[in-house]
């Protein structure tokens, strides 16, 4: 054709239609150097031709490649365009890729050049899709118009973790004229939240502030923890308990575990509950705890002077298991100083058992 010709190539757009066979317009006019281009475009003569089609999308592909059946908030997948018709057009540079989250509007998802798309060492175009909050998920693949012939919908499932934060005597309520002190609340739970903050995770995490009193007995259990528990298959666990709280918070651990509940790990502070004395006044177990988790720490206090909050638990019983805790350590500080041993180095480590929470959550949520 002739040098002062123009052409310009269009995707029919809106409306969205779901056809299988879509076009693409040429429109072609001579070049009239007095006339806007968009005014001798609208009048030129419109040509339509087939546009290349994808056939077939499957997904979604994990890290391994291998195919799953539901995704996971935040995890990132592989959606490849595996079919074509037959087209003189290069498939990577006409195909889109589009999003249906539950049964809201179909958009366009973000290209990055180079990234997204991108072709695999075998030649196969890719998208990878990283999962965001919603039920259900549909990714279309496209040149024209996506349509439900080519998508592929999932399942959305979301990990999450609940915390399980439990006080002492004394701690979250009055205990016997002792005042209540919410030492686990604002020195280590509320310290803990900030942590989560920080490392952008407060979508998948829930804490809960309970007494001691309240994780005793079915009825106490059902309604201070496994209503909390909302995804039993998707939800990981962690006990962090105080003084009695470590105590009753150790015998959770083997409740829930046994009621097929996934405790990911106990954290047991200066727990106190072996004299038989304080049994008959606190609402505790009289056993001793066969903690069930896959990982326990256990922090003991000896102080080098006794204040009244170290004389109460040796009357209660300090408990100091000697087997069972993958971290047993030893804490030269007062008994009521739980944020302080939540905060240290463990021992023959740089790592304190806040940091082991963080590294145990994080480890579940991307898994």
């Amino acid at each position: 054709m002739a040098d002062d010709t123009i052409y310009m190539f269009e995707k029919e757009d809106p409306p969205r239609i779901k056809e299988e066979y879509s076009t693409l317009t040429i429109k072609i006019q001579p070049h009239d150097p007095n006339v806007r281009m968009s005014e001798q475009v609208k009048k030129g003569a419109s040509l339509k031709m087939p546009m290349p089609l994808v056939e077939k999308l499957e997904g979604p592909f994990d890290e391994n490649d291998k195919l799953v059946e539901e995704l996971e908030i935040g995890k990132t997948y592989i959606y490849k365009a595996t079919k074509f018709k037959e087209s003189t057009f290069t498939p990577i540079k006409h195909i889109w890729f589009a999003e249906q989250l539950d049964d809201g509007k179909i958009t366009d998802l973000e290209y990055k050049k180079g990234k997204n798309p991108y072709l695999d060492d075998k030649g196969v175009v890719c998208f990878k899709y990283t999962t965001k909050e919603c039920e259900k998920v549909r990714i279309y693949a496209y040149v024209a118009n996506p349509i439900e012939k080519v998508s592929v919908e999932c399942k959305v499932i979301a990990k999450k973790v609940v915390a399980f934060f439990i006080g002492g005597a004394a701690d979250k309520e009055s205990y016997y004229g002792q005042s209540a002190t919410k030492i686990i609340e604002e020195e280590v739970k509320e310290n803990f939240i900030d942590i989560i903050s920080s490392n952008k995770l407060t979508d998948f995490y829930e804490d809960v502030y309970l007494g001691y009193n309240e994780v005793r007995g079915k009825e106490d259990i059902d309604n201070h923890v496994l209503s909390k528990i909302t995804d039993k298959d998707n939800t990981a666990v962690y006990i962090i308990g105080h003084s009695l709280g470590g105590w009753n918070g150790a015998h959770l651990s083997q409740i829930l575990t046994d009621k097929g509940y996934n405790v990911d790990l106990l954290i047991t502070l200066d727990p106190v509950g072996k004299q038989k004395d304080v049994t008959l006044i606190s609402d505790i177990y009289w056993t001793t705890p066969k903690p069930k988790t896959n990982y326990w720490i256990n922090i003991s206090t000896y102080p080098e002077n006794e204040q009244m909050d170290d004389i109460i638990a040796d009357i209660g019983g300090q408990w100091k298991p000697k087997v069972g805790p993958q971290i047993n350590d030893k804490c030269v500080c007062h008994h009521g100083s739980a944020g302080f041993m939540f905060d240290k180095p463990l021992k023959d480590t740089n790592i304190s058992a806040s940091d082991m929470l963080l590294h145990q959550i994080k480890l579940y949520l991307s898994k």
